[in-house]
């Protein structure tokens, strides 16, 4: 644990590991939001929220700033989800947001979690995930 958004991101970003990660972190002010690209040693790549322009993150499997592979093209896809179930005024909620990150192809035989988390009402929420052959639109 840390005692605060910013203790828990130095932490996460700086202690070492045994494997690459990527850490979604957000906190109770809406700027709080971040993704860690992790190597073992550090913290490799930081993305944060910056509102009002980028209000949101989307992680996928991949770095956010490289092409994803043509045979896993979940960013993409999960980023017209958010503009079509969210809008463009941001006004998230945890339906909405669980219906981005249930709709295929973010949803994929790939996928063995997700998860739903708002530290400012305390609401933590994962599901384990299974997409039918063939998992397609």
């Amino acid at each position: 644990t840390a005692a605060n958004y910013t203790a828990g991101v130095r932490a996460l970003a700086t202690r070492p590991l045994i494997a690459d990660v990527y850490y979604t972190v957000s906190g109770t002010a809406p700027s709080d939001g971040i993704v860690i690209s992790r190597n073992r040693t550090g913290a490799a790549k930081l993305w944060r929220l910056a509102p009002p322009s980028r209000w949101f993150l989307l992680q996928t499997n991949y770095d956010y700033d490289q092409p994803p592979p043509w045979f896993d093209n979940r960013r993409d896809p999960g980023f017209d989800h958010v503009k079509q179930f969210v809008g463009a005024d941001g006004a998230a909620t945890v339906d909405n947001v669980w219906r981005v990150i249930s709709t295929k192809p973010t949803l994929n035989l790939q996928t063995t979690y997700s998860t739903v988390m708002v530290p400012a009402s305390g609401y933590y929420k994962v599901n384990t995930r299974s997409c039918e052959y063939p998992c397609v639109q």
